[in-house]
C-alpha cells in the first residue's frame, strides 16, 4: 500500500475490504506474471498495481448492490471454470 500515492490510498481505504473484487478475478495468474519477470517488484508496481488501483477506484466510485452481486457471480464463475 505504500506504493500508492496518498490520494489513491485514501480512496481505496475509504471502503471496507471484501472477500473478492475485480482485481482478484482478473489477476488470478499474478504469480505467473511475476515469475516471468526479471524484476517482479518493478513489474508489479508499473504494470499490475495501476490496473488494480483503477479497479479499486472504479469500485469505490460506482459500487452498489448489483455490482457486488456481479462480482460475486464473476468470482464463482472463475472458481468453477
Amino acid at each position: 500500500m505504500n506504493e500508492y500515492d496518498d490520494e489513491t490510498r485514501k480512496i481505496i481505504l475509504s471502503v471496507r475490504p471484501g472477500i473478492t473484487d475485480r482485481a482478484s478475478i482478473e489477476f488470478t495468474n499474478e504469480a505467473e506474471l511475476l515469475d516471468r519477470s526479471d524484476d517482479p517488484k518493478n513489474t508489479y508496481i508499473t504494470e499490475i498495481m495501476p490496473i488494480k488501483a483503477s479497479y479499486y477506484i472504479e469500485y469505490v466510485n460506482n459500487h452498489n448492490f448489483y455490482s457486488d452481486i456481479s462480482i460475486i457471480f464473476a468470482t464463482l464463475k472463475k472458481i468453477l471454470k
